[in-house]
């Protein structure tokens, strides 16, 4: 097409259908900013809900979430009239920042604070001196030679815990030691078990309150052939052989207010509680373990 013709073609079109084609295209591409802007909000709003989404709600989701182990760092500090002592969390302290809360206790050492929404004191969050956080978990009271405290100490000063309508429920699991074949079979053939009806829950607190129990370091030889059952050996290495599976719980009690204690393990042969970190318990009553056992079926 030459340029006359082209010039010809255009001066016949009328002026007022060349403005109704020149809106028509502004309006297409208006609606097209439109959309276009929309669909930037959306994109926006989905991103921003995927990455507050993301972000735990509380601070219990959070461990949870991180599923954070202990380091071989303690501190003490005063908690409640004791002496409690704390071992530090592997969490990165970035990860803390939004779950500081109420302050709690200011040391030479740095600022403590409770998590953010919580009022128990299992765990504590520190500010050091250069700013950076880092996070503790209560282990047990630091005792002096031949002291003791007793298991509602630590459920009244540490959880807040002052009866058995404070707990929600008991779970117990077999003892994860021996983890042979065998191991693994028989802690497969006990099973986990939760209770939540009121009167196994109280019977369980009434006993458990009153244990006495060592801080950590006191030498306390627990003495696994103190009772004897229907899968007891003459093995020396109880825990090889499976009697300690079979007669040892893990203890999981949860609180009204979502807090988990998980440190406790039973043990039938002796009659008493124990930790890691060398804590234990004196042996209880031969009551108190049969009442235990019937209710851990234990036999």
């Amino acid at each position: 097409m030459t340029k006359e013709t082209l010039y010809k073609l255009l001066g016949e079109l009328d002026e007022q259908d060349i403005q109704k084609a020149w809106q028509s295209r502004q309006g297409e591409k208006s609606r097209w900013v439109t959309w276009g802007g929309l669909a930037a909000c959306v994109c926006f709003l989905f991103v921003g809900s995927f990455f507050f989404l993301s972000r735990p709600s509380d601070f219990s989701s959070m461990l949870e979430r991180e599923n954070a182990d202990t380091l071989a760092y303690l501190t003490s500090l005063p908690v409640g009239g004791w002496t409690a002592q704390y071992e530090q969390v592997q969490i990165s302290g970035d990860k803390l920042e939004s779950y500081v809360g109420e302050e709690y206790y200011v040391a030479p050492a740095g600022i403590w604070y409770l998590p953010e929404g919580v009022t128990n004191r299992k765990y504590l969050i520190r500010r050091e001196a250069d700013g950076a956080l880092t996070l503790w978990k209560f282990t047990s009271f630091e005792m002096k030679a031949g002291e003791t405290y007793t298991y509602a100490d630590v459920l009244s000063v540490i959880y807040g815990v002052d009866s058995a309508e404070d707990i929600v429920q008991i779970t117990t699991s077999p003892f994860k030691a021996n983890m042979t074949p065998e191991g693994i079979a028989i802690q497969n053939e006990i099973g986990t078990h939760t209770y939540t009806d009121r009167e196994t829950i109280s019977q369980i607190y009434e006993i458990v309150k009153d244990i006495v129990c060592y801080g950590a370091g006191e030498e306390y030889p627990e003495d696994d052939t103190r009772f004897s059952y229907s899968f007891s050996t003459e093995k020396k290495d109880k825990l090889t052989s499976g009697e300690s599976t079979y007669g040892t719980r893990g203890i999981r009690i949860e609180f009204t207010d979502g807090t988990v204690l998980d440190s406790w393990k039973y043990s039938a042969l002796s009659g008493s509680f124990f930790e890691y970190g060398g804590i234990f318990t004196q042996p209880l009553e031969a009551k108190d373990v049969e009442a235990l056992n019937r209710i851990f079926q234990i036999q």
